[in-house]
């Protein structure tokens, strides 16, 4: 994707640190924000052995906006001397034009023309979705999020079926602090786990973060369906279930869990919480 590569200062994106362990998402953001520990009340008592859950740190499912310093795109095109009548030129040449032009002024700098440039590709072809995510980028890169909004909410009433934007949507509505909005925008769509990740990943995180559980679950789920070989997403199935107190279902995940992929510590996490809930049958 590349709907956050031309902010004026810092493109803001979605990355996994694929540095240390596996099941691991780092968070890096300009102002940082944890989702807040839930206690678990499995049946009105506090056993010692529950009270691990409520400081477990997982970050697994952290998918986070990051900021990092931009790489312009340069073109290397000379502007021609021969000048052509817009009315003569087909609209792929038109695109291709305003494309290019864009793409000079983002390298000298000139956002502001820029924008004009990608707003001139979408009135030749409003479906065209390289432009539009451009166009939404720079708008966010600007701090102008009610135009980039409003750029996305056209891109999904003309490709409902383009779910990039509204992954965008919901990362911004999440840097404005409102995660309501940001998870509202991805329930209303179910795109094929396959090639969504990261999709069902923000859903995920967003929802736990939210204390949504039910919703997390769904996401959970839907990444579990994967067939990977990591257990984070039965890690995070089986928290967010034992949050809503389905013990058995919890119990099943962390057993899934615990044949898969896990770091060390989310292994010793997942067996804790395997001895705890076989307590309680």
């Amino acid at each position: 994707m590349g709907f956050l590569d031309v902010s004026k200062k810092s493109e803001r994106k979605l990355v996994k640190n694929n540095a240390g362990n596996k099941d691991s998402v780092h968070v890096q953001q300009s102002v940082k924000s944890h989702s807040p520990a839930v206690a678990v009340n499995d049946s009105g008592m506090k056993p010692q052995a529950e009270t691990v859950i409520d400081s477990y740190v997982y970050d697994a499912d952290n998918y986070v906006i990051e900021e990092q310093p931009v790489i312009s795109e340069k073109s290397r095109s000379k502007p021609s001397s021969l000048k052509v009548s817009k009315s003569n030129m087909s609209p792929a040449d038109q695109k291709a034009m305003y494309r290019s032009q864009a793409l000079n002024y983002l390298g000298k700098g000139d956002s502001r023309k820029a924008v004009e440039a990608y707003k001139n590709v979408l009135a030749v072809d409003p479906r065209d979705t390289e432009a539009r995510e451009k166009l939404a980028g720079l708008y966010y890169g600007q701090d102008n999020y009610t135009e980039a909004i409003r750029v996305l909410d056209r891109g999904v009433a003309l490709s409902p079926t383009h779910y990039d934007y509204r992954l965008f949507l919901s990362r911004i509505y999440k840097a404005r602090g409102d995660n309501a909005k940001a998870l509202k925008v991805l329930e209303r769509a179910n795109p094929p786990v396959a090639g969504n990740i990261d999709y069902y990943a923000t859903m995920a995180s967003i929802a736990r973060e939210s204390g949504d559980y039910v919703a997390a679950s769904k996401a959970y789920k839907a990444l579990a369906s994967t067939n990977t070989s990591d257990g984070k997403w039965y890690l995070g199935l089986g928290i967010s279930e034992e949050k809503q107190g389905r013990h058995r279902q919890a119990l099943e995940a962390y057993r899934k869990a615990s044949t898969l992929y896990l770091s060390q510590s989310s292994r010793k996490f997942v067996e804790g919480r395997i001895k705890f809930l076989e307590k309680l049958k």
